[in-house]
């Protein structure tokens, strides 16, 4: 089983050393870990420059040497983006080393996508983050999957989410470019425990995007406590089922690797014998 977003002491808004995730992590039947600290930069966020790059490595280099033999440790990150910040995000990254990176679009325009949702239709709320989306998935290519593609059901579980009908040529447009380049999803589990009740994307992005070539989804609570770790990887995995997909995937050397689902639903039938 895998767990690809997590957050530490090494973001602002989490108290968990790496030690204690990695012991929850042997504990459940975690294979892979990637601590995905955040790395912000847009000027609205309070957690603005709060990553210390040389910090986050040494407290990973210490959890490889101390887990390493039972644990597969990535160095990871969060990266938040968005057109204005793209300079100081290429910067920023141009002399550090990720194993995986998940990029985020957090901000429009100054305001939180979350705060965004409780005031505003699907449709308004959507417009502009996809365009953000589509400059992403257009224009970069430091990152593996992006993350939480409709967050704004995690806050709104009505108003948050995205039209398909209204949106389905532009996802069309990004889904066929994320394909082309090899990106995919961050299946964050962390909606499952908002009025949501389902992962982020839910299933019909999940088939639209498989439908345009897609190939590779990740995994993640995007956890910033113990209790929450690794909790509804089950709920993501017959998610994924259920709209049609064979495979889940992991980094090896760098990339993404799809492997079959079927393996990490034998891992949960061991670790949870009630699953289904």
């Amino acid at each position: 089983m895998y767990e690809y977003h997590t957050h530490t002491t090494n973001s602002p808004d989490s108290r968990v050393k790496m030690p204690e995730y990695c012991e929850r992590a042997i504990e459940i039947g975690i294979e892979e870990i990637a601590f995905t600290d955040h790395i912000d930069h847009d000027p609205a966020d309070r957690t603005r420059g709060h990553n210390k790059y040389p910090a986050y490595m040494a407290d990973i280099a210490a959890c490889r040497e101390q887990y390493g033999d039972r644990l597969t440790i990535l160095a990871a990150a969060e990266v938040d983006w968005n057109r204005k910040t793209a300079p100081d995000v290429r910067a920023y990254l141009a002399d550090k080393a990720f194993d995986f990176i998940i990029c985020s679009v957090h901000w429009i325009n100054g305001e939180y996508l979350g705060e965004r949702a409780l005031n505003h239709p699907s449709i308004e709320l959507y417009r502009q983050y996809l365009d953000e989306i589509e400059a992403l998935v257009t224009t970069e290519d430091f990152f593996h999957v992006i993350g939480h593609f409709d967050l704004g059901k995690r806050y709104e579980a009505v108003n948050g989410r995205i039209d398909l009908d209204h949106n389905r040529t532009q996802l069309g447009r990004i889904f066929d470019a994320m394909a082309a380049h090899g990106k995919g999803f961050d299946l964050n589990t962390s909606a499952v425990r908002a009025a949501a009740n389902e992962p982020m994307p839910g299933p019909d992005i999940l088939r639209l995007f498989r439908e345009h070539g897609g190939e590779h989804v990740t995994i993640g609570s995007d956890t910033h406590m113990v209790s929450t770790f690794g909790t509804n990887i089950d709920v993501a995995v017959l998610t994924l089922r259920d709209a049609g997909w064979t495979t889940v995937s992991h980094i090896e050397n760098g990339r993404l690797v799809a492997v079959p689902l079927e393996r990490v639903m034998d891992a949960l039938r061991i670790a949870t014998p009630t699953f289904a």
